[in-house]
């Protein structure tokens, strides 16, 4: 069998879909000014680069390999370097440590939806009961009308979330994805109400409740689109005394994972379908926030947001000093090298992202690889 035979054999090649971030003034060109025509990128195992085998290198070049999606370790890069194949690693290697904190943080999820976003976009978002609610002139909140009637205030986004973690470092990441949804609440008198010294006010009175859903929808050919059944993944009844303090916004936590979520709800991507340390298992579509109002005339209640975040999320948001150091400790593996200046032109952070919950950590990422000159590159879609 021929040396290009062997090397098509042993390669993967990915046409590839790059998300482009501001461009500072020190930070490595885009891999499209390396090459002439269409980047062509390849992932393999680096157990080649003996002397009696470098000849699959050769001919990935023959073939217009040129760039490498791969762990790496110093001995590798400069191997590569040799053969002028500009690496993108996805995680380096020093010994039998392997540090992946840049593919780990671009794992995290964080996401915010604001209550007044809603109705005004065909973007996902929060919506409203505008019979219900109403948005107070200059504010940043939703708030129900004086003596609403009860029902569902607060709903949405309709969107997907990741069952499980695409980068597993830690016994904890094989696990189902602990999410913790932060619901903004405040409530108020109703100053229409006639409040006098003989009205009762029990700090068991309930006030609303939260829930996390997801749905199947379902097409009529007479109503089109419709929910067909909804799934309550889980929920809070939240009383007068929930609430301490009136004129106040508190936030209320509600944690959740979606591994108690009937299968029917599930949705299985084709990338989904193995268990690699590399990829995920299930996702979940249709997750919805949503915040009851329970029609107690002496109150009002008001709703800023709702912020959704894992245990990632939640240290890349409030730690970041820690993040920015656990991306470093992951860059010094390699950049110590001489050859590093000049071959690695990024660094790669998940594969198909799948949810908005990954949007914002990503740009975090960036943000910090970007003050170190270097670009993050998000492949979106590849073919074996």
């Amino acid at each position: 069998m021929n040396s290009l035979t062997d090397a098509k054999q042993n390669a993967m090649l990915f046409l590839i879909v790059l998300i482009t971030f501001q461009l500072y003034s020190q930070q490595r060109e885009h891999l499209t000014k390396y090459f002439e025509g269409i980047p062509v990128i390849n992932n393999t195992d680096m157990v080649f680069i003996d002397t009696v085998n470098q000849y699959q290198y050769d001919s990935m070049k023959t073939m217009g390999v040129n760039l490498f999606w791969n762990g790496i370790d110093q001995s590798e890069l400069n191997f590569l370097n040799s053969k002028n194949i500009k690496p993108i690693p996805i995680n380096t290697r020093a010994g039998s440590d392997i540090y992946q904190w840049i593919h780990f943080y671009c794992d995290a999820k964080w996401s915010q939806w604001a209550a007044t976003g809603t109705n005004d976009t065909a973007d996902a978002g929060l919506e409203r009961d505008t019979d219900k609610t109403y948005i107070p002139p200059g504010a940043n909140y939703v708030k129900t009308i004086p003596f609403a009637q009860a029902g569902t205030i607060i709903y949405g986004p309709y969107y997907t979330q990741e069952n499980k973690y695409v980068v597993k470092i830690s016994s904890q990441d094989t696990l189902p994805v602990e999410y913790t949804a932060e619901f903004g609440l405040m409530l108020q008198k109703n100053d229409q109400y006639p409040h006098t010294d003989t009205t009762v006010y029990e700090m068991t009175e309930p006030i609303c409740s939260l829930l996390i859903t997801t749905s199947k929808i379902n097409y009529d050919t007479i109503v089109g689109w419709r929910i067909d059944s909804v799934f309550v993944i889980n929920s809070l009844l939240l009383t007068r005394g929930s609430f301490e303090s009136l004129n106040t916004f508190k936030k209320f936590l509600l944690e959740y994972n979606l591994g108690n979520v009937s299968s029917e709800y599930k949705t299985t991507k084709y990338r989904n379908t193995r268990e690699f340390p590399e990829w995920s298992g299930e996702s979940t579509s249709n997750i919805e926030f949503k915040v009851i109002w329970l029609g107690n005339p002496k109150y009002q209640l008001s709703v800023d947001s709702v912020t959704v975040y894992d245990y990632r999320g939640y240290d890349i948001i409030n730690f970041p000093h820690s993040t920015i150091a656990q991306i470093n400790s992951e860059i010094n593996v390699i950049s110590v090298d001489p050859a590093y200046p000049t071959t690695v032109i990024g660094w790669h952070g998940i594969d198909e992202v799948m949810s908005i919950d990954n949007f914002e950590p990503i740009r975090i990422v960036a943000n910090i690889l970007q003050t170190n000159g270097l670009r993050l590159y998000l492949l979106k879609n590849h073919f074996e």
